[in-house]
């Protein structure tokens, strides 16, 4: 039978049984109770302080509440938990009201974490009572604790959570190392250096190596390098590092406001001081203990990194380690009579129609459709382009020029260079003029001469066929018989496009117009040698041209279908092979100097696999396969 309890308004309060944390709302309190419920009356005090509460079945049974009280709600909690024999315990979000018999004592092991971590961590979190034991024991480690069911069951819960992540972090920084073999890739970056510039070809160590050195994500607050030599910038708030705990969970909004959570481990509340001991790391950043080397010596990349990830980064090299396709850049640099075109038919209006135009050069830019090349010849450098498979008509045409001493190819190299890797040609003259100065003097280094560097892709298409995307730059320079304090003044001129052509076809880059100075002198013999009196048996002639210098690139793809034993133009009939073989003896005989070419009959047929450098010349081969047919 259930006692009915009146209790006066006069009763002092002893020591409040509640965590001094809970934050009291002190306005007076009216309630009058005619044999409520002690719950009942419990969760209408809480009502008035907006805070959820927990009643555990043992207070629930306990006799009903019958007064009148106006008081705080605070004092009239204390009133009746010292009539009952309560003990009230805020974790940070709820109050939870238990009976004083209800208070257990449990021993917490500890393996991987140290009683002041825990300690620590509790305190942050709000769950530490001044009133319930929090005993710490050094051997064996453990922690003793004594309270009610709630708090013993958030600080266990604590435990718990920061054992399992000392034992994921500890799992997770066992490192093992592995090397790796490439087999088409380089380990190490290449570089090499032509015509005053240097180009650099990234290799795979170095690829994953920054990519692993992107990775950020703090799982802990990480400590401040001491070798650093300078301080980093001011981390964005979002960025910014937190509390040990915080970073735990991960629950926390970066602006510090309070996320709610429910039981049995609510969310603590973001503190905005924070302890100064506080600094407990539960993690590194990812990319930390992540180490990357490439050895040239074995052509191998060396990982050193966790276990759990060695796998993933082994996986990334080998998708890196693929065979790269191989192109062959066939280049022709012809030098025509201005006007000699358009006497045999050819206009470049009527040929890049077809074609998908765009270019960027030093003298013009060119569209899709093309005037008449001799209504936009100016006085400077104009240029056109187009792109298409009829290379052996213009050949053919190019010849006629040359028995009629109107055009001349001045060299024809081939070589091959892999998928996207630039292909560099150049044909240069170095001369070093000396600039005096107050002091000292100091020598100068001048190029002139034709430099062509060719970067191709391959796009493969949805049914198998194969185009090239092509990103041409052409520089080509010359000495003029002008001087400037005694210094040779040179010409430059730059043409930089992008094209896109079938594999097989051709790219034709022309209208750029130059004049040529060809002095002459004759005399009489002996006479003319005379001093002073041998001009008089001397004559000389100087005659200027206005030549049309054209530039003829055809990538192609090699593959299984070139193998040694492929004859050089297999699969052109007869009269295309005539026609190649003799355009490629008159290249021969016609040019002027320029890339050193081998003779034709003596042509080899390029392995689909050359031992070079990406970028690097591999070998000037002579007319091969296709030839010029294609």
């Amino acid at each position: 039978m259930l006692r009915h309890v009146l209790l006066a308004v006069s009763m002092a309060a002893s020591v409040p049984a509640a965590a001094a944390s809970f934050p009291w709302k002190d306005a007076v309190f009216s309630y009058q109770a005619k044999s409520t419920a002690l719950s009942r009356m419990l969760e209408d005090i809480f009502v008035t302080q907006q805070r959820p509460v927990q009643i555990s079945e043992t207070v629930k049974d306990l006799a009903p509440v019958s007064g009148d009280f106006r008081q705080a709600p605070r004092q009239i909690f204390n009133d009746l938990a010292q009539s009952y024999g309560l003990v009230g315990y805020f974790d940070g979000t709820a109050m939870h009201v238990t009976a004083l018999a209800e208070n257990r004592t449990v021993l917490r092991p500890l393996t991987k974490v140290g009683a002041d971590d825990v300690r620590r961590a509790a305190l942050e979190f709000g769950y530490l009572d001044s009133r319930f034991r929090f005993n710490a024991m050094s051997a064996p480690s453990a922690v003793q604790l004594n309270g009610p069911p709630a708090y013993v069951e958030r600080v266990s819960d604590l435990i718990a959570l920061m054992e399992a992540n000392a034992t994921r972090q500890a799992d997770g920084t066992q490192t093992d190392f592995r090397v790796i073999p490439l087999k088409n890739a380089w380990a190490e970056d290449v570089t090499y250096h032509v015509g005053g510039q240097t180009t650099v070809v990234r290799g795979v160590a170095n690829t994953l190596q920054r990519l692993v050195d992107g990775l950020d994500g703090l799982d802990g607050e990480v400590a401040r390098d001491p070798f650093a030599a300078t301080p980093g910038l001011p981390a964005s708030p979002e960025r910014r590092p937190r509390s040990a705990l915080s970073a735990l969970f991960d629950q926390t909004s970066p602006d510090g406001d309070r996320q709610e959570a429910r039981p049995p481990l609510p969310e603590p509340e973001a503190a905005t001081d924070r302890a100064s001991g506080a600094d407990l790391r539960l993690s590194r950043r990812p990319g930390a203990s992540i180490r990357i080397v490439g050895d040239s010596r074995t052509n191998a990349v060396i990982v050193m990194a966790p276990v759990a990830i060695l796998p993933k980064l082994e996986a990334v090299v080998r998708d890196l380690d693929v065979e790269p396709e191989l192109v062959q850049i066939e280049a022709a640099i012809i030098d025509v009579q201005d006007g000699a075109l358009k006497e045999i038919g050819f206009d470049w209006a009527l040929q890049a129609s077809r074609f998908r135009i765009a270019s960027t050069t030093s003298g013009a830019s060119i569209g899709r459709d093309l005037p008449d090349a001799q209504g936009t010849r100016g006085s400077g450098p104009n240029f056109s382009i187009f792109g298409g498979s009829g290379a052996l008509n213009f050949l053919s045409r190019i010849h006629a020029l040359q028995t009629q001493g109107k055009a001349s190819v001045l060299s024809r190299p081939k070589l091959a260079t892999l998928n996207g890797n630039e292909a560099v040609l150049t044909n240069q003259q170095v001369f070093y003029p000396r600039v005096s100065s107050e002091r000292a003097a100091q020598l100068y280094q001048i190029d002139v001469g034709l430099q062509m560097r060719v970067v191709p892709a391959v796009v493969r298409k949805s049914d198998g066929a194969a185009d090239i995307r092509l990103q041409v730059f052409i520089e080509d320079g010359m000495l003029s018989s002008r001087r400037v304090d005694e210094l040779p003044v040179t010409s430059r001129s730059t043409i930089t496009t992008q094209a896109i052509v079938r594999d097989g076809e051709s790219l034709l880059i022309g209208g750029y117009v130059r004049n040529a100075n060809d002095g002459r002198e004759a005399k009489v013999p002996l006479l003319g040698d005379i001093p002073l009196l041998g001009a008089l048996f001397r004559f000389r002639s100087t005659q200027v041209d206005r030549q049309e210098r054209l530039f003829l690139i055809t990538p192609k793809l090699l593959g299984a279908s070139d193998s040694e034993d492929a004859h050089p133009i297999a699969g052109a009939n007869g009269r295309e092979r005539a026609l190649a073989e003799r355009f490629c003896a008159a290249a021969s005989v016609g040019k002027s100097g320029g890339f050193d070419e081998p003779e034709c009959p003596a042509a080899k047929p390029i392995s689909s696999k050359p031992a070079v450098e990406p970028g690097a010349s591999a070998a000037v081969v002579p007319d091969a396969s296709r030839g010029d047919a294609n």
